[in-house]
């Protein structure tokens, strides 16, 4: 929202804020004031500070208890570094470049309330704009050359300073990050027009404006040409500002979103140019709009050809959803039908795929295949293991696949021992990485691997339902992953403060997270490949219950959903009306 959160984010302070608010507002306004400071105290400064507050992260996650001797240590250690910059924050930026430093003494000795209204002064005038800032270092010059020749007579000569900056700053109506975007980006002369359309239209563009101060140089001189072109049209057309400011919002998320990607399928919409049609396609229901996600998912691992030609696809797709968006419904469907025939082609639609043909085993697939299942799932597993595996086991397993690949070629007719050799040698190799797959990936990523053992030794339920979250986390979205992250932290962090109650600590946990991964709509990598072979409908719930869990089940518990329903998604783990089915029958079953 400010600078204050974006110091705080840059230095990595989001996962222990509410231990250091928990200690009271004194603390927690020296972090916030030294963080902002940091800002303005020069790169060799700011690495040394980074440096305080990851020590001062890892110390609060691991002894939260202890937190304000913690805190009190490192704000110590900062406010150092903070006096070597010779910079304290925007507020001594602000009175220095107004050349108030030769008078402060004199204003701090009329008393803090005066002080306090010329600092809140001097900062607003630093987004004012530059005819308000002109004007107003007029008025500090005259007041700085009045104290100095009468200084006894302050208070009347500050008072009436305070007056006239007052007004000034009024007139300008911009206080902060958000308009001094606006004012950047040139949009103080269509402010009113965009804000009679509502807020949510308002919102968006000051969201976007203020994002785009951190999108970088390239992103920043996009957004301008955009923003130009709207403020000429809304001044031409300002009757049409609807059209065009919803125009203007698609071209600019989309610009946004090029400068923060957040997954696969973000970057995938972004790289074909879907930003500016995103809302119409959604429009039509979640059906379609998850068919042009898959799809644009699996095109980027569909190799070159098949991308520029989906791309022209796309292009079209976009064209005529602006100019013939109440048709959107057939054109969608047409796009679809195309761009699933060309990723058909491709031969490519997944991990598994994206593996196996980065390993060099396109050549060998029939070969492997011919000696039955067991053995290519195994290859399949391997492979995608070996993507979350490292550098250097990776190009360890590419010389064992080469060599597989050859003596197929030269001997296919033993083509068994070779790849019962080539598996194990593998197997061998993803051991030695520590990572097995995404579970374990998904795992470390969430900073889970102190307290595995804790969590196993509550039993094979809890485990593999921790397991089954963290692997649909990979699928949620960012903000779902944030949000589950800061839970997992506070699962690690009582677990490691608290293992004797593991239990109700890891029961609540999975309910809260089983609320976030519900909350995205997607669920798992079964879901992935069960929609992408198109197989869901065809599947009776018993079937599906079978291929999720490897167990079969004769006749779904019907009370399991009905209790799903009415206890929100999150089942009461310890309540006599659950059976052990009911704990883990998936919520897709229910709908």
């Amino acid at each position: 929202k400010d600078l204050v959160d974006f110091a705080l984010n840059a230095l990595g302070l989001g996962q222990v804020i509410d231990t250091i608010q928990a200690l009271g507002a004194d603390y927690w306004n020296q972090i916030k004031q030294i963080a902002t400071q940091l800002l303005f105290a020069g790169q060799n400064i700011w690495e040394q500070a980074k440096l305080v507050f990851q020590q001062l992260v890892s110390d609060l996650q691991n002894h939260a208890t202890d937190a304000l001797p913690l805190v009190v240590q490192a704000i110590g250690q900062l406010t150092s570094l903070v006096g070597q910059s010779g910079k304290r924050d925007l507020v001594d930026f602000a009175l220095n470049a107004l050349g108030l430093g030769q008078v402060i003494d004199t204003i701090q000795a009329l008393g803090a309330d005066y002080w306090n209204q010329i600092k809140q002064i001097a900062t607003q005038l630093l987004f004012a704009g530059q005819n308000i800032w002109e004007q107003a270092k007029l008025v500090f010059q005259q007041l700085v050359s009045d104290l100095q020749n009468h200084a006894t007579d302050a208070l009347p000569l500050v008072v009436q300073a305070i007056g006239q900056l007052t007004s000034l700053v009024g007139q300008s109506g911009k206080r902060d990050l958000v308009d001094f975007a606006l004012n950047a980006l040139g949009l103080g002369q269509v402010i009113d027009t965009i804000q009679a359309l509502g807020a949510d239209y308002w919102n968006q563009i000051k969201q976007i404006a203020t994002q785009l101060l951190f999108a970088g140089q390239n992103i920043w001189e996009q957004a301008k040409l955009v923003f130009q072109q709207l403020v000429s049209d809304l001044q031409n057309h300002a009757t049409d500002a609807l059209p065009l400011v919803v125009q203007a919002i698609g071209q600019l998320t989309s610009l946004v979103g090029q400068s923060g990607k957040r997954d696969l399928v973000d970057f995938a919409l972004n790289a074909l140019g879907l930003g500016q049609v995103i809302d119409t396609i959604q429009a039509l229901g979640a059906d379609y709009w998850n068919q042009i996600k898959q799809i644009a998912t699996q095109l980027l691992f569909a190799g070159q050809n098949i991308w520029e030609q989906a791309k022209l696809v796309f292009q079209q797709l976009v064209s005529d959803l602006q100019n013939h968006a109440t048709d959107a419904l057939p054109l969608v469907v047409q796009a679809i039908g195309q761009l699933t025939s060309l990723v058909g082609q491709s031969g490519k639609r997944d991990l598994v795929d994206f593996a196996l043909n980065a390993l060099g085993l396109g050549q060998v697939i029939d070969t492997i295949q011919a000696l039955g299942a067991d053995y290519w799932n195994q290859i399949k597993q391997i492979a995608t293991q070996l993507l979350f595996a490292g550098q250097n086991i990776w190009e360890q397993a590419k010389l064992v696949f080469q060599q597989l690949v050859s003596d197929l070629q030269n001997h296919a007719t033993d083509a068994l021992p070779l790849v019962v050799q080539a598996i194990g040698q593998l197997t061998s190799l993803v051991g030695q990485s520590g990572k097995r797959d995404l579970v374990d990936f998904a795992l470390n990523a969430l900073g889970l691997g102190q307290v595995i053992d804790t969590i196993q030794a509550l039993g094979a339920d809890y485990w593999n339902q921790i397991k089954q979250i963290a692997t649909q986390l990979l699928f949620a979205g960012q903000n779902i992953w944030e949000q589950a992250k800061l839970v997992f932290q506070q699962l690690v962090s009582d677990l490691q403060n608290h293992a004797t109650d593991a239990l109700p600590l890891v029961v609540q946990a999975i309910g809260q997270l089983t609320s976030l991964v519900g909350q995205s709509g997607k669920r798992d990598l079964v879901d992935f490949a069960l929609n992408a072979l198109g197989w869901v409908k065809l599947l009776t719930p018993s079937k599906l219950w079978e291929l999720t869990t490897g167990t079969k089940l004769n006749k779904l518990p019907l009370n399991c959903c009905s209790l799903v329903k009415t206890s929100g998604n999150k089942p009461n783990l310890s309540s006599n009306n659950w059976s052990p089915i009911c704990k883990t029958t998936p919520l897709m079953l229910c709908h």
